[in-house]
């Protein structure tokens, strides 16, 4: 109880000081409330919008919303191999991370954002965050790093982040080889290169610090899975120039000995009771025989919303302990939900379904495990009403406005005030069923 009340009293005071637009506030109120990577996605979003006029409460927005990026559940951005497919665990985890409400994404944006406004601040800023820590993967890992929202910001400050004076005095350069010499793994290597493109180097600055990165280039090994996902990113690198550099040429023969396979990952739908369903959405889809997709007149037969009902009852009946972990079941089972939103033609039993999967949201022990991926199925329903004919998008966001939960409320105020950018994938996957 004291925990709460020192909360309320917080938020308070900060949102006292604060000159946001007033339609801003009850965002700004609801994101102080959610967990940390949502408080500081739902902050960002309000600066991004240019609405925020106020020198002082922008800067403070920013700042607040660095240091609650700092206790992200994801440190560091991840994206899954080629050919891992998306009905797995890693893909599902790869959706969650393309979210980037992971510490690293966060963070830099929040140092873009002030970075116009206060470029000394924004350096600080910058030079505050942590290095992004990459331990070496192994074979039987399925994502990889990505760490290149870290490095933009990083290319970003070393162009804009410097006076005059501090650039002829070639302090930027200086600060420049400071992170080269950090580069210790190969998801560093491409976004490095791409640094010294962009930073606005005269050619011997530039050439200074490829040799360094060179350099650098010769000391990494042993991680062959982040060397065989960077290479062509690295190969297209014109800043390592890796036809005639004998750095990369001993970095590629270094690292690509004890070569492994491709990584596993069970797929999804392999459960009597997951492929019983698979085969009955398919069925609300395409009719049996399955011919083609069934036309909305055919959805709205009674014959057709009986078997919805027979389906929806046997969906109440799927729990966790028939697949293998609690996140495959929970993602399927969204999965599913997604179908069947986009389905079931407008009225009370697309109602009732949608109640029915925020519900489910609400309730999963996923909330609590990994916030992000718990996330995800969300932001993918939200595109997905968004782009079917009639999905009525309100109806979800009335949903979540209602629901219990501070993060599902913080996002229906953001995506009424400032629709929500959700990546292509949101819109991918479902209409095989």
């Amino acid at each position: 109880m004291t925990r709460i009340f020192l909360f309320f009293v917080m938020t308070a005071t900060l949102m006292a000081d604060l000159k946001l637009p007033p339609e801003f506030e009850p965002i700004a109120r609801l994101a102080l409330s959610a967990p940390p990577e949502f408080a500081a996605d739902g902050l960002l979003r309000l600066l991004e919008s240019g609405k925020v006029a106020d020198r002082d409460t922008f800067l403070d927005l920013a700042q607040q919303a660095f240091d609650l990026a700092a206790s992200a559940h994801f440190r560091v951005p991840m994206r899954v191999t080629p050919t891992v497919q998306a009905d797995t665990r890693p893909g599902a985890l790869a959706k969650a991370y393309a979210l980037n409400l992971d510490t690293v994404s966060l963070q830099s944006r929040a140092v873009l954002a002030i970075l116009p406004t206060d470029r000394v601040r924004a350096r600080q800023m910058f030079l505050s965050m942590a290095k992004p820590e990459l331990p070496p993967l192994t074979c039987e890992d399925a994502l990889v790093y990505d760490v290149s929202a870290f490095y933009q910001a990083l290319g970003a400050v070393a162009r804009s982040g410097f006076t005059a004076k501090e650039r002829a005095k070639d302090d930027h350069v200086a600060f420049l080889l400071d992170y080269v010499a950090q580069v210790h793994a190969s998801a560093q290597i491409a976004p490095m290169a791409a640094v010294l493109n962009s930073a606005g180097l005269a050619p011997s600055q530039k050439d200074l610090l490829a040799v360094r990165l060179n350099g650098q280039i010769e000391t990494i090994s042993g991680d062959f899975r982040s060397f065989s996902a960077s290479l062509n990113e690295i190969g297209r690198s014109s800043a390592i120039a890796p036809d005639i550099s004998p750095s990369f040429k001993k970095y590629v023969d270094r690292n690509q000995r004890g070569a492994c396979g491709e990584p596993s990952a069970d797929q999804f739908w392999k459960s009597e009771s997951a492929q019983r369903l698979m085969g009955g959405a398919r069925k609300l889809r395409f009719g049996e025989p399955a011919i083609r997709v069934l036309s909305d007149a055919e959805r709205g037969t009674p014959e057709w919303r009986q078997q919805l009902a027979d389906f929806e009852k046997e969906m109440t009946e799927w729990s966790a302990g028939s697949e293998k972990s609690e996140a495959d079941y929970y993602h399927q089972k969204s999965i599913v939900y997604e179908a069947l939103v986009e389905l079931i033609p407008p009225g009370p039993d697309r109602d009732s379904a949608l109640q029915a999967f925020i519900s489910f949201i609400n309730g999963s022990a996923m909330q609590a495990q990994n916030p992000v991926e718990w996330f995800m199925p969300v932001a993918a329903m939200l595109q997905r009403v968004r782009n079917t004919n009639n999905g009525e998008p309100s109806k979800m966001l009335a949903a979540l406005e209602t629901s219990s939960s501070p993060v599902l409320s913080l996002y229906a105020a953001l995506e009424r005030a400032l629709p929500m950018a959700v990546p292509s994938w949101a819109t991918a996957g479902v209409k095989s069923f």
